[in-house]
């Protein structure tokens, strides 16, 4: 083991509200920290040393500022988002961050939110990862809010000399003119409890219903109301489909609006609402389906195509995001259809394909996306970035 003057020491800030990986989550960035904390533990490359400081947003930390050292190399400091005061919760982030960075001396400071990537007190190499962008797949909220997240903070980050990595090339390049600096491309990796053998997966095209299943917050934005439209072609054409609905309830207007569509097109029996699982019962039901359907209008990364992809269940998934990115460089994944979430009569005609044939048949040169987004394969881009980031001059 080299010893710690000779590695690289990175500091990473995470929003993160658990140590027991995959237990819980509180949104797509903290479950993608944990994957990559996950990661780092697994690869335990001696080259570098990990400090974590994890913001809890549960706000569960009995103490601020507890370390847990979770091997020789990667150590892990534990903080509440809230701070329990009447300041504003950023200001005693930015002073913890800056006091960690005082006490460590890290030679590159790595964060997963762009809020708290803006800091002027560090003066180590820095590193921003970009999960979204001003209005890009954020949710509206206060005026004042929107002002300080959609304006002012992405503002003073380019009056930073940070390093910014983004997590899809379609987000690169939508974004990438409001930069001073060229961001990389490192996607995201996925939970390997979803990879699964063929010998696992179950076809029940022959009992003579279609399964179509989704997963995702029940948001305008995550499209299911597309879906349903596509279920409607499906019953004129003939074929009997139905549809398992994967997530929370976190817009009750559009949940209301959704159970209306459903009920006016008679498919109260046909619809079901799973709400929120745990990633054994989610790979269960791809498992038990026919085709994963996912017809989001606007994602950076898009995490669950690749999930029902990885278990080897056919997708059909609309062009944004990661999905995006297959499509503008031509790249055949196994299983994949790439739609237009809105080309409803283009979507039924591939579920009909697989309602009568099965299975699609993929060439032989097909990319399986166990081989893009591994933890290990992303981590270690990571790494190789770090390096590359530090020896920069």
């Amino acid at each position: 083991m080299i010893s710690e003057k000779n590695c690289y020491k990175i500091m990473l800030i995470m929003p993160m509200s658990t140590l027991n990986f995959g237990s819980e989550s509180t949104g797509g960035v903290d479950s993608v920290c944990q994957l990559l904390l996950k990661g780092f533990l697994e690869i335990n490359d001696p080259r570098f040393t990990y400090n974590i400081l994890m913001f809890d947003p549960s706000n569960r930390v009995e103490i601020n500022g507890m370390v847990i050292k979770l091997n020789e190399n990667i150590s892990v400091t534990l903080f509440n988002v809230n701070n329990g005061s009447f300041l504003p919760n950023i200001i005693t982030i930015y002073r913890n961050i800056k006091d960690q960075i005082s006490i460590l001396k890290p030679d590159l400071v790595h964060s997963h939110l762009m809020a708290w990537g803006v800091n002027f007190s560090i003066k180590s190499k820095s590193v921003i990862t970009i999960h979204g962008y001003k209005k890009i797949a954020r949710k509206s909220r206060s005026f004042l809010n929107n002002i300080i997240y959609e304006d002012l903070i992405p503002f003073l980050a380019n009056k930073m000399d940070n390093n910014y990595t983004c997590v899809s090339n379609n987000l690169k390049n939508v974004i990438k003119n409001e930069f001073n600096k060229d961001l990389e491309v490192i996607y995201n990796p996925i939970i390997e409890d979803y990879f699964s053998t063929n010998s696992e997966r179950m076809s029940t095209v022959s009992t003579g219903t279609l399964k179509l299943t989704t997963c995702g917050l029940l948001t305008q934005r995550k499209g299911i109301h597309h879906i349903i439209k596509v279920m409607e072609i499906l019953k004129n054409k003939g074929v009997k489909a139905s549809l398992t609905i994967i997530g929370p309830i976190t817009d009750h207007v559009y949940f209301n609006k959704l159970k209306k569509m459903i009920k006016e097109a008679k498919f109260t029996d046909d619809i079901l609402f799973k709400g929120k699982l745990e990633t054994k019962d989610i790979k269960k039901l791809y498992l038990n389906s026919d085709i994963g359907i996912f017809l989001s209008e606007e994602e950076t990364f898009g995490l669950v195509p690749i999930e029902m992809l990885s278990t080897g269940l056919p997708t059909i998934a609309s062009k944004t995001g990661v999905i995006e990115d297959f499509f503008s460089s031509k790249q055949t994944i196994k299983n994949l259809s790439i739609v237009n979430y809105d080309d409803y009569d283009g979507i039924a005609q591939i579920a009909c394909g697989h309602a009568k044939f099965g299975k699609r048949p993929t060439s032989e040169d097909c990319v399986d996306v166990k081989d893009l987004f591994s933890k290990k394969v992303i981590c270690e881009s990571y790494n190789d970035y770090y390096i590359r980031i530090i020896k920069d001059d």
